[in-house]
């Protein structure tokens, strides 16, 4: 009986552990997984800390607070002059899809850029934006863009 009340806490706490970091192929391309508390740590670092931050990296997360299914990468920047046409614009825009397609609790882009928002899945109309350090509270943000988003484009700042 001890044995199979260990066996069953070893295999929750796995079930547990295994829906905290997405699998690579629950993201859409490019993001890969991340716990939501190194996304916290990540984001707690102090701007002028040794950490790299890259211009272009995002973090998404479908809870608020950095939780829920959260990813990574780093996206394709507009820099000066770029983006002004739109095959270009078409070239940098990120489309979103599950899970985070109008499921965006939490959005976080690092410093160096400016995210311009769309819910037309194609980029040519912002309808808002955000920059470092992003929001927590992204469901709330912009009158409830969490809810809305479908593309965004990453311009230099």
């Amino acid at each position: 009986m001890k044995f199979n009340t260990s066996l069953s806490s070893v295999l929750l706490a796995l079930a547990a552990l295994s829906q905290a970091i997405p699998t690579p192929d629950a993201l859409p391309d490019g993001f890969e997984p991340i716990s939501s508390e190194e996304v916290r740590r990540r984001m707690a670092e102090p701007q002028g800390s040794m950490a790299k931050r890259t211009p272009g990296g995002i973090y998404l997360c479908t809870g608020e607070n950095y939780s829920g299914t959260c990813g990574y990468a780093v996206q394709p920047v507009c820099g000066s002059g770029q983006c002004s046409t739109a095959s270009s614009i078409a070239q940098h825009c990120v489309i979103l899809t599950s899970p985070y397609l109008r499921n965006i609790g939490s959005f976080g882009p690092d410093s160096g850029a400016t995210v311009y928002l769309s819910t037309n899945g194609n980029c040519n109309e912002a309808v808002a934006s955000i920059s470092n350090p992003g929001s927590g509270k992204f469901f709330e943000y912009a009158g409830g863009i969490g809810h809305q988003i479908t593309s965004f484009l990453v311009f230099a700042s």
